[in-house]
């Protein structure tokens, strides 16, 4: 029978950590301290702007966007971003852009954040407050039809429903 050197194996200490260390909590991801308060005002920013939706936003999400299918979430961060809606299956992206987003000063804040987002595969769709306010079929025309699209494109097989 093997009965290990205590002092000389490496593997068994590595046992002994890894039994009496304490496990990182299952829903949090493992965050560098440097990262830390980053991360905490990011979330912290993504629920206030649930909370504090826009009209248009609140307008496309329960009329439209809650009832599809598949399913698409609010103020999802990705990386260091917060995009408005998101789908996950189809890697898709909707953004609803107000007056801040025409502002000279955000437009390379824009740039950056629509290339690195495409960089990870995602699909952005951008709509003006106008197009949901003035023509709100034509947008939810043009989400259903992005959907399937982009489900071709990913060689998936999803159902575009409504619930």
């Amino acid at each position: 029978m093997f009965i290990p050197n205590i002092l000389t194996e490496r593997w068994w200490v590595v046992l002994l950590l890894l039994r009496f260390t304490k496990p990182e909590h299952k829903h949090r991801k493992q965050i560098s301290m440097k990262h830390k308060d980053i991360t905490h005002e990011i979330v912290d920013q993504a629920n206030k702007l649930r909370k504090q939706q826009t009209q248009e936003e609140g307008k496309l999400w329960h009329l439209y966007l809650k009832k599809i299918n598949p399913r698409f979430t609010r103020q999802k961060i990705i990386g260091l971003y917060i995009v408005d809606f998101y789908c996950a299956k189809l890697k898709l992206i909707i953004e609803i852009d107000g007056e801040q987003h025409y502002l000279d000063e955000n437009k390379e804040y824009e740039k950056r954040r629509e290339e690195y987002l495409q960089g990870l595969g995602y699909k952005l769709l951008r709509f003006y407050n106008s197009d949901i306010n003035k023509s709100l079929k034509n947008t939810e025309t043009t989400i259903y039809h992005s959907c399937i699209n982009r489900a071709e494109e990913l060689c998936i097989d999803v159902e575009i429903s409504f619930k």
